[in-house]
């Protein structure tokens, strides 16, 4: 983040950061815990019942809230406009693959394709 973001005001990162997660908390209802003080890494933790976690979830009720902030968040910090290859990238270092199943997600490019995109919190357009 320090890299990515705020370069210049690295000095103010823990008021940036404590300001960041109290916003995350507030508008998405998404808590940022840390985890591990020594390696600086911290987890997201639902702190309320969104209602897209529901539709999110499979017959199993495993959420896939976390892999569309995994997905906003990239497509965040690449400008507001993530190449497929750059999120398929990310994704194969997950362990998760195009045409292949998934424990939790299932098949994640019918997940992106079919229910993110469908539910509208992402967006497919042809760069030319």
């Amino acid at each position: 983040m320090l890299r990515s973001v705020i370069r210049e005001h690295k000095d103010n990162f823990p008021v940036i950061f404590s300001k960041v997660c109290e916003c995350m908390e507030v508008v998405s209802g998404i808590e940022v815990k840390e985890v591990d003080p020594t390696s600086h890494s911290y987890d997201l933790v639902k702190s309320l019942n969104l209602s897209y976690d529901k539709r999110l979830s499979d017959d199993r009720g495993m959420p896939k809230t976390s892999l569309l902030i995994l997905l906003l968040g990239m497509t965040f910090m690449e400008g507001n406009c993530a190449p497929k290859e750059k999120i398929w990238e990310v994704l194969n270092m997950m362990g998760l693959y195009a045409g292949q199943k998934d424990s939790i997600y299932g098949e994640s490019s019918k997940l992106i394709n079919n229910d993110l995109m469908k539910e509208q919190y992402l967006d497919y357009q042809q760069l030319s």
